[in-house]
């Protein structure tokens, strides 16, 4: 495959996401059989500099660079840079990527991920025997090309052997393909297929959306890039303003509060798992992500506040994880997640932030929320943090156990929490909906005109959502405890993304998830001045996004959630809150 870039804009682009992403650069001085690493680094837009661990033996050759998917050769002529083993070399006008791939392959984003349907066939192509026959086996697609398929399948078959054949149905980029492939690789559950006789007109067809689909990913992960270094910069501005009032000493402090955080919580999963279940938890891995990327069955979440940091603790498991953890905990044979073993998914994330408090400073002391519990088939969970998520996958003898643990440092939100005293009233909490359905109303009616009628207002003790797509936030308040939930249909998420940022959209992503997100967070701000005329107020921790099909949410506090339908112009959406009194924060 060749993939030739020539705008000068896209060069730019790609280079600038190797720089940031500190992916290694490798020179090959021209008459050397030696190669060279160098560290690649933005001088501006017509100069990048490599700094290199040795001396080199020439300054003219070829430099291999790796940005986004694909890995990029160009020839250079180097000039000595400010420094010893410093060098520069001009922004090329044009990249060329040098693939032994015939066509370009792209990963596939888990809130776009497909569904493969795999049927078996013997050495000759033809279907197996009747019963292999009726058996499909469907896969989550990983990445594709115009010419092969990735895919995960649930469980590792044996007969995904390299050199078998199937038959592969799946639809991409509004293209059904329906062809024979033969198996190229399989490692544990991840499927490696190359197409067979595959119609030369539709391999086209799916190279140019591939192709077009990979621009447009570059386009977001170049726009995500700039939003990074922004956040990177308004958080200097923001410890150069604490340095300056004496709040802030060191640049190292906040990633040690955060260090201070996720290391009492790694031990404690590890003890809790231990004593709990009789289960020996190792360790895989802990990586930085922008989204949780795994697929889960079942999430327990806690909200915490402390002094310093803020986040959210995601307990997420398989189906299978969590019956074995029940059939360990609470004995017997589990088929279910019913409510016992929800109950226990949530108990145990209460125990893990819980126990890990005793090992924190004192100046880290937190808050906690009550848990919440969701279920559903195949549910991704994104919190709208400033930081990536950090997730922590741990392997055990009923399966993996992944803790998500978003992070953010302490800032005030929505104007604080105001000082009064007395204590809150809370009389029944119907009265406190009123606020929040009252901001709804007046936030869609005249924000985002768009006209409403409300439904009914009913309590539930479990919510299971009509729609795909739920926003949560915790409240944490004087004297008061609680979460707001906006549930909203597809349709009318994609209409408030539209109206909040002016772009249309047809598909769910990211940047609509923290539009719906955001939508729960400006109703309850827009809600604290009702609030405050009942002595009561608030800051919110940062929003939550649950997207899947008939996902289940229940609250582990003390009180049910109180839901109102509403119908609009543009689809129908629901909004829930669940408000505990906390007589330990009334002063």
């Amino acid at each position: 495959m060749k993939f030739t870039v020539e705008d000068s804009d896209k060069v730019l682009i790609y280079l600038e996401i190797a720089a940031f992403t500190k992916a290694p650069g490798i020179f090959y001085p021209q008459d050397s059989g030696r190669h060279f690493e160098a560290a690649l680094e933005k001088v501006n837009n017509t100069q990048f500099r490599l700094t290199f661990k040795q001396w080199i033996p020439a300054q003219v050759g070829l430099l291999v660079l790796r940005s986004f998917t694909l890995q990029f050769k160009l020839p250079v002529n180097l000039e000595k840079g400010n420094k010893p083993k410093e060098y520069v070399f001009a922004t090329p006008s044009v990249l060329t990527s040098h693939d032994p791939r015939k066509y370009v392959r792209i990963p596939i984003a888990p809130q776009l991920t497909k569904i493969v349907v795999v049927r078996k066939l013997d050495d000759s192509g033809n279907p197996l025997a009747e019963e292999g026959r009726k058996k499909l086996i469907q896969g989550a697609i990983q990445d594709v090309s115009a010419s092969g398929i990735a895919f995960k399948v649930a469980v590792a078959d044996p007969f995904f052997d390299s050199g078998k054949q199937v038959a592969l149905t799946y639809n991409l980029f509004g293209i059904t393909i329906d062809a024979v492939a033969r198996v190229v690789s399989a490692s544990g559950n991840l499927i490696r297929c190359h197409l067979l006789n595959l119609n030369k007109a539709i391999q086209h067809q799916l190279d140019l959306k591939i192709t077009a689909s990979l621009q447009r990913m570059l386009d977001k992960h170049h726009q995500d890039l700039i939003n990074l270094i922004e956040a990177s910069s308004n958080l200097r501005k923001l410890e150069r303003e604490k340095q300056q009032r004496g709040e802030l000493t060191d640049r190292k402090q906040l990633d040690e509060n955060f260090v201070e955080l996720i290391n009492p919580i790694l031990e404690s999963t590890i003890n809790v798992m231990e004593s709990l279940a009789g289960l020996k938890l190792v360790k895989r891995e802990l990586r930085l992500e922008r989204i949780c990327s795994a697929i889960y069955d079942i999430s327990s979440q806690i909200s915490f506040k402390g002094p310093k940091v803020e986040g959210h603790l995601f307990l997420c498991l398989k189906d299978t994880v969590a019956k074995g953890l029940a059939n360990r905990i609470l004995g017997g044979d589990t088929q279910e997640l019913d409510a016992d073993v929800q109950d226990m998914t949530g108990e145990i994330c209460n125990i893990i932030v819980g126990n890990s408090k005793k090992n924190l400073p004192k100046d880290q002391i937190f808050k906690l929320s009550t848990p919440t519990i969701i279920v559903g088939k195949e549910h991704l969970v994104a919190v709208l943090s400033r930081y990536p998520v950090i997730r922590m996958i741990f392997d055990c003898e009923v399966g993996q156990v992944d803790l998500n643990l978003y992070l953010d440092e302490i800032q005030e939100k929505l104007n604080g929490i105001a000082a009064s005293g007395g204590t809150p009233s809370f009389t029944y909490k119907t009265e406190l909906i009123n606020p929040i359905l009252n901001a709804t109303e007046k936030i869609f009616e005249n924000y985002l005109s768009l006209e409403t009628r409300k439904k009914g207002v009913v309590m539930r003790e479990t919510l299971a959502p009509k729609f795909e797509l739920s926003a949560l936030l915790d409240i944490f308040g004087k004297g008061l405890r609680g979460k707001v939930l906006l549930n909203i249909s597809n349709r009318l998420a994609l209409k408030i993304h539209h109206i909040l940022l002016g772009e249309e959209k047809t598909l769910i992503d990211d940047q609509v998830k923290d539009a719906v997100g955001e939508m729960v967070n400006i109703i309850t701000g827009n809600a604290k001045g009702e609030f405050g005329r009942m002595n009561l107020s608030y800051t919110v921790s940062t929003p939550y996004v649950i997207f899947g099909r008939n996902h289940i949410i229940s609250n582990a506090g003390d009180n049910p959630f109180i839901s109102s339908v509403y119908w609009s112009s543009e689809g129908f959406f629901e909004i829930c809150l669940s408000f505990t009194a906390d007589p330990t924060d009334v002063k």
